[in-house]
């Protein structure tokens, strides 16, 4: 698609997508991914997706692919076992290690 950037970061099983919100990358970038098993035997595990709009001061209210029942918006979110709340201020807090 001409125009349109998506970025996509990974690592062991972890696959994180930057997109833009327009609905078409997101899309596509799923079916994308609904393909990777016929090739590669793995797959995307649904009940593990989540769609965060981030950025926002108030997040959009999209949901594309609604019959695949993906978490759209979460509070919290885990990145490599980091997990993301959309307050920043409070990721600090809950990502913080005692010593």
């Amino acid at each position: 698609m001409k125009g349109v950037n998506a970025t996509l970061s990974q690592y062991a099983d972890d696959t994180t997508l930057f997109l833009d919100g327009i609905e078409q990358p997101f899309t596509q970038c799923i079916f994308t991914l609904e393909e990777f098993p016929k090739y590669f035997g793995l797959k995307m595990n649904r009940d593990k997706t989540k769609a965060v709009c981030v950025g926002y001061p108030r997040p959009p209210e999209p949901v594309f692919l609604r019959e695949y029942n993906l978490e759209w918006n979460p509070t919290i979110f885990t990145i490599l076992g980091i997990n993301f709340i959309k307050n920043i201020l409070k990721n600090i807090t809950e990502n913080s290690i005692e010593t």
